[in-house]
């Protein structure tokens, strides 16, 4: 048996959707040992899909739900709380806040806070900083 793990096929989706269908019928044909697992970030993907297509990816739909408040304090805390000197745990608990409110994207707070130390670095190695040996500059709330 062979596994084929696509990420982002709403990115796969064209107007002829040959790809899709070719894709998609390979795991169709008699003894074939090919196994077909999408991820798509797109909600109605397979109802956007031609019927020929969609009928060929059955029924089975797993939906992830946004991360909520506390998973996403968990996951910060997690990855980056553990790092003394950087951040303020009053930061990591905004950014967790408005990350939850609008998207709930992982993904979304960690460019933040990366962002975030990045433009710390920068006020911290600036000329005038380097002059009078500043110390440490965190990221704040």
């Amino acid at each position: 048996m062979r596994v084929v793990l696509i990420d982002e096929l709403d990115a796969l989706l064209t107007q002829k959707q040959t790809l899709l269908y070719n894709l998609f019928d390979w795991p169709c044909h008699q003894n074939s040992r090919l196994l077909i697992i999408a991820i798509a970030n797109t909600m109605d993907l397979p109802e956007r899909m031609q019927s020929k297509i969609s009928s060929r990816i059955g029924n089975n739909r797993l939906v992830y739900e946004p991360y909520n408040l506390h998973q996403i304090k968990e996951i910060l805390d997690s990855r980056i709380g553990q790092i003394d000197n950087i951040f303020d745990k009053r930061s990591l608990d905004f950014v967790a806040r408005k990350v939850s409110m609008y998207s709930g994207d992982i993904r979304r707070s960690l460019q933040i806070t990366k962002r975030a130390v990045e433009l710390c670095r920068d006020k911290h190695f600036s000329q005038e900083n380097l002059d009078k040996k500043a110390k440490l500059t965190i990221v704040t709330y």
